[in-house]
């Protein structure tokens, strides 16, 4: 009993983690990166190429 309601735990931690691509989400990392990469955008500090480069680099 208490191993099947461990694994159903495990499961229901896994599943939150997981983002629709299956792959698991990075903690706030990843996404404080994203943030302030969309920043630097916004203010013109880069361009539209070298923000897609960089975008596809922190999403892999």
């Amino acid at each position: 009993m208490g191993l099947i309601l461990i694994v159903m735990i495990g499961y229901f931690v896994f599943k939150y983690f997981e983002d629709n691509t299956g792959k698991l989400k990075m903690s706030g990392k990843n996404n404080a990166a994203l943030d302030i990469l969309s920043e630097r955008y916004a203010k013109g500090e880069i361009d539209i190429e070298e923000y897609r480069y960089k975008k596809e680099l922190l999403n892999q």
